[in-house]
């Protein structure tokens, strides 16, 4: 069996990646997203971005089951610039599924990046089962919410609205 293959043992552990993990981690998001390893592998390690500070894990009997990185960047709204993280590449091996790991990590993700400063100000959560044929998506949106007294944009362009 693989690392990915034995979820046997109910010992879960949730926290950031290490180095030695990396190639762990690529292996999960190939075997959730359907990649072939060989393919992906040069494109991933040669990532000059790539790093294991950057990807949150849920180990199981100290493999990995699922995995997700924090991708993290500023913006600017009025005069004020904010921290943001998303989160890319939310994965959990095949046999893993189904068990609720991706939203734990989801979950202990977002916490992780409001201790590295992001700013809650709106979340886009977008889950998807990614099987064939009859695959469905379900989005929501909680967008943040300006002043009453300070039109949106789109709002201002569109007298009348």
């Amino acid at each position: 069996m693989s690392d990915i293959d034995d979820p046997t043992n109910d010992e879960v552990l949730i926290g950031l990646a290490e180095q030695p993990e990396l190639d762990a981690i690529l292996r999960v998001m190939c075997a959730a997203f359907r990649m072939e390893y060989s393919a992906a592998q040069p494109i991933y390690f040669n990532d000059p971005h790539l790093n294991a500070n950057d990807k949150m894990v849920v180990r199981c009997a100290q493999k990995i089951a699922s995995c997700v990185t924090l991708v993290a960047g500023h913006t600017s709204v009025d005069q004020a610039t904010l921290t943001i993280c998303g989160l890319a590449g939310v994965a959990t091996a095949p046999a893993y599924q189904r068990r609720g790991f991706a939203t734990l990590l989801i979950e202990s993700a977002i916490s992780e990046a409001a201790k590295r400063g992001a700013q809650p100000h709106g979340l886009v959560r977008e889950r998807r089962d990614l099987r064939p044929p009859g695959a469905r998506a379900v989005r929501l949106l909680a967008a943040h919410r300006q002043p009453a007294d300070r039109p949106r944009e789109s709002q201002a362009a569109r007298p009348g609205l």
